[in-house]
């Protein structure tokens, strides 16, 4: 479960935007920046490491996940009344690759990437 939130430089209020393509606009997320700002992005981009890196440079505002926009002091967060919005992650794969230690290695090393940002339930299968 990632949170998704909406962010600014400074957590100063401002209507430009920086949102995902076109093509998402039917998310949640950019639901959430459309009511907000009440108007389109005025930049976009397919991931979120562009969207904030577009958002820094160009003093405007973002939608992103929380644990990535943390990562730069700049951005604060802009919609303290919004709730956030929480998107699943899923691990998807064959049931044939279930037991194959690849696999289970890139799913640890994935779980230890959030591992900060969120508690994992029933312990880490990870194999080491």
């Amino acid at each position: 479960d990632i949170e998704v939130n909406l962010f600014s430089m400074s957590g100063r209020m401002t209507k430009q935007w920086v949102g995902l393509s076109s093509k998402f606009d039917h998310q949640p997320e950019m639901q959430m920046g459309f009511e907000f700002f009440g108007c389109q992005p005025v930049l976009r981009s397919s991931n979120f490491a562009t969207i904030r890196k577009l958002a820094v440079e160009h003093d405007l505002a973002c939608i992103g996940p929380k644990f990535m926009m943390d990562e730069w002091q700049e951005l604060k967060l802009l919609n303290h009344f919004t709730p956030s919005i929480h998107r699943e992650v899923w691990s998807v794969f064959h049931e044939k690759n279930k037991n194959d230690e690849a696999l289970k290695r890139v799913r640890c090393w994935v779980k230890d990437c959030f591992k900060e940002q969120f508690e994992l339930s029933n312990g880490s299968p990870c194999v080491r």
